[in-house]
């Protein structure tokens, strides 16, 4: 039988219990399967539930009507709440927040300053973290798309980056014995992008950078380099790198554009920056 005493959760003391499965307090409201683990330090309140083998560790907080249910793992000092609803082998951590009716599942990761909220999912693969905000009906499946919100974008919604180059816009051969020659107004692309489509940081592809990254945080030469701008389209982002190598961006194929459509691009946008700003006065 649970001994139940009282605990404030930050609304006043109210009847709860620790969990045997880790020693967390439990809100007399809320239920947590025996299967799953609450540490120490971390709080499930409200009408939350928590089931399977899911575990709630740290500092976390699980409260409202939230759900935390398979593998799935809530731990620093990050929150859900709300509506929201973590399962599969999906992690929500650092300083992340998770509400309303949220959803993040599979292998899904939210983590950093990421807040999660409205009727938003983040699933598969997606990685969500920074200072990154997903909300209202969006749905986030992989980097891929989640990477085209960071990044800057021409007005046909193709994603700008940088492409470092030596003399004559050829590439500078990092890893490959293939140097590429980067024409302005054409497209460039492997000969084997083709089969090489997966989400994978060794894929076959053209390497570039978010514009402003320095090739030499991740230890390359750029001696007797310098950066062009190229585009290139979502869907062939073949991989955009992970919180800790955020500079491996690939992709299956770039457009060089001239002189004359990088003016054009930045006339549009300058354009539409100055209606917004006669909206808003």
């Amino acid at each position: 039988m649970k001994k139940s005493t009282q605990f404030d959760f930050g609304n006043g003391l109210e009847p709860a219990h620790k969990h045997k499965n880790g020693g967390g307090w439990i809100a007399k409201t809320a239920h947590v399967e025996a299967t799953a683990f609450v540490s120490g330090n971390a709080r499930v309140s409200g009408n939350a539930w928590v089931s399977g083998n899911a575990r709630v560790s740290g500092n976390a907080r699980v409260s409202g009507n939230a759900w935390v249910s398979g593998n799935a793992q809530v731990y620093g000092d990050a929150f859900v709440s709300g509506d929201a609803f973590v399962s599969g082998n999906a992690w929500v951590s650092g300083d992340a927040f998770v509400s309303g009716n949220a959803q993040v599942s599979g292998n899904a990761r939210v983590y950093g300053n990421a807040r999660v909220s409205g009727n938003a999912q983040v699933y598969g693969n997606a990685w969500v973290y920074g200072n990154a905000r997903v909300s209202g009906n969006a749905q986030i499946t992989d980097l891929r798309l989640f990477l085209v919100t960071l990044l800057p974008q021409t007005k046909d919604k193709m994603v700008k980056l940088a492409k470092w180059v030596v003399d004559n816009n050829l590439s500078p051969q990092w890893g490959s014995n293939n140097a590429l020659e980067y024409k302005l107004g054409t497209e460039i692309s492997p000969q084997n992008e083709a089969d090489k489509c997966e989400w994978n940081e060794c894929s076959s592809g053209i390497h570039c950078f978010p514009i402003g990254f320095n090739p030499q945080w991740q230890n390359y030469d750029i001696t007797k380099c310098h950066p062009i701008e190229v585009w290139c389209k979502p869907e062939d982002i073949l991989y955009g790198g992970m919180i800790w190598n955020w500079g491996k961006i690939r992709c299956a194929k770039v457009y060089v554009p001239t002189d004359k459509e990088l003016k054009l691009n930045k006339r549009i946008f300058a354009r539409l920056k100055d209606k917004d700003d006669n909206k808003e006065s």
